[in-house]
This record gives structure tokens, sequence and C-alpha cells, in this order.
């Protein structure tokens, strides 16, 4: 099936989900808040997040943004009803003139405000932000190792230039250029995302979660070993889904600790190594989804120092996790 079909059906069911969750929170929330028909407000914020759907659909992509648009817009509308109805004293007429204004005003504004967005953060592209020069300095990089892993941790998925189209970004496209234009051409900045989160801090998805694989292969408990070998093969190829879900990781505090570690932890290193010229950087484009492992070999033209030090930080990585899943592979069921 055509990946474009394929990706548009994902797309369409991500959207069903979402009008389902409309009606599921805007009836837990306001009852929570006291109020005693809730009928009204739902229809509103279904009906608002059907147009947005229609607005904002793409076939081509599903960026995180929509669903941060779509969350915080039936929250407000809510709280809004729910200080409406607070106002007067729960005494409005259901379907009376109040609540009719107060519709159509929460309607026109929502569009409104959709329509006043930037097109580029509706498409969710952040391209050029992580292409700024801020990304090529040691504070930018740390400060991207430090905070991604909490993206997937809350379970809010990665910009997919960090995971797929690093390549894509303006420094790294810029120490191509260089190369191709001469083989003993400076590279203008081998300090990047790509060279050192991407190749050191990204190892089976943010967080470098691989770790977590290998350590569950050899656990005592069979729906630990099960998990492992399950995931084992994703993990190596970047994607970390079924642990996120399956250990489980998402909202577990006590995985949170382990994620930044070892992202801060392996971009420190890979920093310092290229730095100081110990490594050569990753310049050159990979296939997509390529084992991380093998990205400091593979883009490097085949500098064998750069895969030790990725191996060297997977050992670490092994290290720092262990103890935070024997505690967490113990707890009671």
């Amino acid at each position: 099936m055509d990946p474009q079909i394929i990706t548009a059906i994902s797309n369409s069911l991500d959207y069903c989900v979402i009008l389902i969750l409309t009606i599921a929170i805007t009836k837990n929330y306001l009852t929570i808040k006291g109020v005693t028909d809730p009928t009204f407000p739902l229809i509103i914020n279904f009906s608002i997040s059907f147009l947005l759907i229609i607005l904002n659909f793409q076939w081509q992509s599903r960026p995180t943004i929509h669903f941060i648009i779509f969350f915080i817009t039936i929250i407000l509308i809510s709280e809004s009803y729910y200080w409406l109805d607070h106002l007067f004293h729960k005494k409005i007429a259901p379907y009376g003139y109040i609540h009719l204004v107060w519709a159509a005003l929460i309607i026109l504004l929502t569009i409104g405000i959709n329509m006043a967005l930037p097109l580029q953060a509706l498409q969710g592209s952040y391209l050029d932000f992580f292409s700024s020069s801020f990304f090529v300095h040691f504070f930018g990089i740390m400060l991207v190792a430090l905070l991604l892993p909490i993206l997937p941790w809350l379970g809010i998925s990665i910009p997919t230039e960090i995971y797929n189209n690093m390549t894509d970004l303006t420094p790294v496209s810029t120490n191509l250029n260089a190369i191709y234009q001469s083989v003993n051409a400076t590279i203008p900045y081998p300090e990047n995302l790509y060279s050192v989160f991407g190749t050191f801090s990204y190892l089976g998805g943010a967080g470098s979660t691989l770790v977590i694989s290998i350590w569950l292969l050899f656990n005592q408990r069979k729906k630990y070993q099960k998990l492992g070998w399950f995931s084992i093969i994703p993990s190596i190829f970047n994607n970390n889904q079924l642990l996120l879900f399956g250990l489980p990781i998402i909202l577990r505090p006590i995985m949170l600790v382990p994620m930044i570690l070892s992202s801060t932890i392996g971009s420190l290193i890979g920093f310092t190594a290229i730095k100081l010229n110990i490594l050569k950087p990753s310049i050159f484009n990979v296939p997509i989804n390529s084992p991380r492992l093998l990205l400091g070999f593979l883009a490097s033209q085949n500098h064998w120092p750069s895969l030790l030090a990725v191996l060297l930080v997977f050992a670490i990585n092994l290290s720092i996790y262990r103890p935070f899943l024997k505690y967490v592979t113990k707890e009671v069921d």
C-alpha cells in the first residue's frame, strides 16, 4: 500500500481518538467542577474539535502541535463554561440566549485564533529552530540532551528533525557541502546536534533506551524477558515505543532520571571528544533509522575511534540504568 495512504489512515484514526477524548475530557472535567448537565458544552467542544480537524488536517504528517492545541482548547472552553455557569449561579436555561451567545463567541474566537497562528507552527516544523547557531555550541546541545528525554516520558512525540531529518539542519548540510567542495576542508560546525546528540545520546531512542531492552533479556521474570525480546529489534532501529508503554516508562518518575543522565552524559562525552579532535564528527548521510550504535562509524568515513566511543557511552548507559531497572522490575504488579 502507498505509504501516503497508510499515513492518511493513521492520521484519520488519530483524529477519531481526539474526538472521543473531547467527549470524555469535557464530561469528566465539568463533572468534577460541579456542572450538573455538561451536554451543551460537550456539543460545542465536539463541534470545535471537528472544525479544527477540518482546518488543520494533513495527509503527510501528524504534528504533535495539533494534539496540544486540541487539548488546551478543550480545557479552556470547559473552564469558561464553568465560570459562566458559576457567574449566573447555575440559573441559566440549558439552551438559553446567554449560552447561545457564549457558544457563538467561543466558536468565532477559536477559529480566529487558529487562523492567526503562524502556518509554520501548525505544520510542526522545527527545522529553522534547531538550525539556529545556538545549537552548535555547548549550552545549546546540552539543553537538548537535558530536555528532549522529557518529551517521550510525557507521552509527547519528538520532532522529526531530531530523529529522522537531522542532516537537513543547516549546520549539518553546511558541513557536508564543505566536504564535497574539498576533501581536506575545515568543517565549519564540527559540534552540532547530529554529530553529538544524534550520535551519542539517541541510542535506541530518546534517553538511550536500547540498554533497557538488553537488561530485560536477563531479567528473572518472564514477562520482562518477553518485553526485552519484543523490544530489542525496534530499539536497535531507534524505536522505543514498546518500552514506553510496556515497561512502562511514560509518567514513571523513577525512569526519567536515567533517561536524562544517559542523554546528557552521552552528549558531554561526544562534545568533548570532538572538541579536542579525538574523534571525527558525524558528517555524511546514512539511511533513515540506521542503528545509532553505528552512526558515528558510518557517518565519519569509517572512523573506528568513533565506534569505540559510542560503545563506551553504551557501556556507561548500561551502568546508569541498572539500579533503576533493578528497582522497577522488583515492584509489585
